[in-house]
Order: C-alpha cells, then structure tokens, then sequence
C-alpha cells in the first residue's frame, strides 16, 4: 500500500476489521477469484474471534430453529434473513472443514434434559436461553473445536489460526496499524468506492472495485454509545479498545440504517486494578450469595447462566436515579475460595493474570476482600453491615428449612457461617453488543427505506441478526455465515 495520491491501491473488495466475520468474508471472495485487502486498525487480527470459547451451534431442525429465532427477534429481523443464517450454519462444519479445522459437536450437551444440581455457578446452558419460545428444540448441540485435531489448540486460538492460516495462503493483503476514518462514496450514483484510513499519520486511500465489507465489530468499548443504546457505560470482557463503534459511524454517514442497537450479550465480570478487561465469574463451590448494594439478595444464584448479566441492569431506583444492582457483589465462605479460581481459567483476554487455583493470589493482592467477621467484610465492600448479616442469616435459615426466598434448592447451597469470609463487586459485562447498520439477507447495508447502498456490505456483530434476546451460542457462528455471505455477495456470486 502507497499513500494517497497513488493509483495502484485498487482491489476488488476492501475489508474493514481483521477479526472472524472479516477473515470469512476475505476467504470467500478470494475463492471466488477476487483481489483483497483488510484493513485491521491494531497490531494483529483475532480481537473477540481469538479470545472467545469458539462455541458454534449446530442445527437439530431447520424449520424449528427458523420458528425459535423468528420469534426471539420479535419482527425486528427479517425472516430472510433468519433462513440465511440457519442454512448458512448448516453448510457451515463442511467450509470449515475445507479451511482445515475440525469442529465436533459435544456429547455432554443432553438437550432437554433436566439441569443437574451442583457446580459450578454459572452453568452450562444446553440448547438455548429460552427452551419456553416455540421452534427451541430445533437448537442443536454446540460445536466445539478439539485440540487433538487443531494443532493442539482448542476454542478461539484454534478457529482463529484456521483463518489465519487461510489467509496467509491465499496471500490476502493485510494492512495493520491502519484506522478507516470514512468511507469514499460516488456522490451521483450512491456508491461506496473505497475507503480513507490513516497509518503512521499518513492519510491512505484504497479503492475497492466491487465493494467493503464492514466488519469492524461492535461498540462494547465505547462508552458514549453505551450510554446511549444500553443505558449505562458498563465494563467489557472482550479485549480493551477493540471494538469502538467506527463501523456504525461510517455507515451512518453514508447514510446506513440501524437497527438492534439495544442488543447487547452479558455476562457477570469483575473488575480489578491494572487490567482493562473483566473477569467472568464462576464460582465453584456452593457456599456463596449474591446481593445488590444495599446488601440483599435478588435470585436464585444456582440458576446463574452464562449470560445471566443483564439482571444487573433490570433494577434502577427512579427514585434516587442509581442502579441497584450496579455493581452487586459475590459474597462466598473458605470452602468456597478453596475449591477453584472464581474466574473462568480456559477462555477470555486476562488468561495470563496469575489468579491462583485457591484464590489467594487475588486476596493478597487485594482483588477479593476479606475479613473474620461479616461485619468487616461488608465495610471492607462498603455495604451495611446489618444488612449483610441479615442476609445471610436468611440464606442460611432457607437452607436448614429448605424454603429459601429465591427458590434455591439445598442441593444448589451450603450454609456460609464460619470466617473468613470473602467478596468481589460483580459488574454487568459485555461479551458483544448486537447493533449496527441495517443488512439484508445477502449482506447489503441498508438505507433507511431498506433499499441496499451500492458497493457496502455488512458482517459478524457490526448488525447482527440477532437483538435483546439473545439464544446463546450463536454470534460465534454468526461471524463466518456472514462474513461468507458478505464476501461473496459483493461479487454478485453465491458463498462456495
């Protein structure tokens, strides 16, 4: 790549965003014979694609997931774009098989079946979110990626470097360290010709014959957008400073439409000095409560799962305008803090923190709190201390009757009665948000009359299909259905 002003920066289709909807969609249109370029605005490619647990579900009944997916969206996706999903995650394991990766679908998953009681906290959530919302069993079983056939690498690092290598062979041009600023675009016909970047302060211009493809990500780091779509700047598990929001700006001002812009998937994560990222709890012994700011209790702990975290923001006080939940803190007794790290040790960015097996490498450092009494703990958090204590004397008087307030079962608990005792403020964590520009069913961006913009193209969760109910296990897969659909069609050809 030259700087601006030199006429050999001209490629068929110009991607934006070096993460796993970019990778696809770069894939598919050098298959299709075409010259490409991405354009990633950090130092390597990955971002969320690499760091995440890679899950990608498989299809149990096409018409049923249809149906289940229709409904979660409430009408606002298209149902075409709903089929194009599901027939796209059913080509799917054979691409991938293609690109040399193996995925398998996980046998431990029993859809259907009953959860079974016990460890670790959040669960596993088998099938999807909302097995009451017709078409749920048509969820297959998830996919995962086995480190015996992945050069040794399993979840993330193994997709990721299936891509990578994929790229690497092609010989796909990728440009690091470079921002797009804006898109070019053909004032008398509408159509997006290129883009404007920057790198190492100098102004770049590329030219893309057939069309760009957006697929920089969401906004889960920008904490305007956040405020003004979620409701609050809330912190993030996906890797710092990442996924800022350019794409949605630079689509807006070629005057894309938007749309699941309140979509968002949470998790519960903890925040602790020197690191950016959160850490997602999980929790594995019995001996724990969760409780808001003023000390109490709000739900069945056992019934956690893994994108529980949008509880924390379904209770502010339109009194005093404070979110109650925000942050809430885990409360948990010795036996708890021996029996594993309180954090997820296999997936997401802080994987080389040093958090001890037993928990005490975080208490030392002041992460966790402590304290030989209750009372202390809670100034130590800066919670009430009757409150506290109140709190747990009624957890622990459900557990002896076997009537807790929350329903939580005695089989799902254990009393927290002696000290020390240990807690760590749990904040609503964003894995990805959903919104973004607009697309159809082949990828187009659309305008706010849902007519296409010449030559723009959308991918991965810059626009996802899916909104504020979110089934779980699907934006993973999302990612490559998308990203293909989106390199082909700016061809005007069909995913291979």
């Amino acid at each position: 790549m030259t700087s601006h002003g030199d006429q050999t920066n001209i490629f068929d289709v110009i991607i934006v965003g070096y993460g796993g909807a970019g990778a696809a969609a770069a894939i598919e249109a050098s298959d299709a014979g075409a010259s490409v370029l991405i354009v990633e605005k950090f130092g390597e490619g990955g971002g969320t694609t690499k760091m995440a647990g890679g899950n990608i579900r498989s299809v149990g009944d096409a018409n049923k997931m249809i149906a289940h997916l229709d409904a979660l969206t409430d009408g606002t996706t298209d149902r075409g774009s709903i089929e194009a999903h599901v027939r796209g995650l059913v080509d799917l394991p054979i691409w991938i098989e293609r690109c040399g990766g193996v995925i398998r679908t996980d046998p431990s998953e029993m859809l259907g079946a009953p959860r079974q009681p016990g460890p670790p906290y959040p669960g596993a959530t088998p099938g999807t979110m909302f097995p009451g919302v017709v078409g749920a069993d048509g969820i297959g079983l998830r996919y995962r990626w086995p480190k015996a056939q992945n050069k040794g690498l399993s979840r993330g690092k193994a997709a990721w470097t299936m891509l990578s290598d994929n790229i690497e062979r092609r010989r796909v041009e990728v440009l690091t360290n470079t921002y797009v600023k804006r898109l070019m675009c053909d004032h008398l016909s509408g159509r997006i010709t290129g883009i404007v970047a920057e790198q190492g302060g100098k102004e770049i211009r590329a030219t893309a014959r057939q069309g760009v493809v957006l697929a920089s990500g969401g906004f889960a780091w920008n904490k305007d957008m956040l405020r003004e779509w979620i409701g609050a700047a809330i912190p993030s598990a996906a890797p710092p400073h990442r996924n800022t929001g350019e794409g949605i700006l630079m689509a807006q001002a070629v005057g894309a439409s938007l749309w699941h812009m309140n979509g968002i998937v949470l998790s519960m994560g903890m925040l602790v000095p020197g690191f950016d990222a959160t850490f997602a709890l999980k929790v594995r012994e019995r001996g724990f409560i969760l409780v808001d700011r003023g000390a109490q209790r709000f739900c069945d702990e056992s019934r956690l799962a893994g994108h529980s975290g949008g509880m924390l923001l379904e209770d502010r006080d339109h009194h005093d305008a404070i979110w109650r939940r925000i942050p809430s803190y885990v409360i948990f007794d010795e036996a708890t803090r021996l029996a594993g790290p309180i954090t997820t040790t296999d997936a997401g960015f802080n994987l080389d923190s040093g958090w001890s097996d037993d928990n005490s490498m975080p208490v030392e450092s002041g992460w966790i709190s402590t304290s030989s009494s209750l009372a202390g703990l809670a100034s130590k958090l800066g919670l009430d201390a009757q409150s506290l204590v109140t709190t747990i004397d009624d957890y622990n008087r459900g557990i002896e009757t076997d009537k807790d307030a929350f329903g939580r079962s005695r089989m799902d608990a254990n009393p927290i009665e002696n000290g020390p005792f240990y807690g760590i403020a749990v904040w609503p964590t964003v894995y990805n948000t959903q919104g973004g520009p607009r697309r159809s069913a082949k990828g187009e961006i659309l305008d706010p009359w849902g007519v296409p913009i010449p030559g723009l193209f959308g991918a991965g969760e810059l626009g996802s299909i899916f909104g504020s109910l979110y089934p779980g296990g699907m934006n993973y897969g999302e990612a490559f259905v998308s990203g293909r659909v989106a390199g082909a069609t700016a061809l005007g050809v069909e995913p291979k």
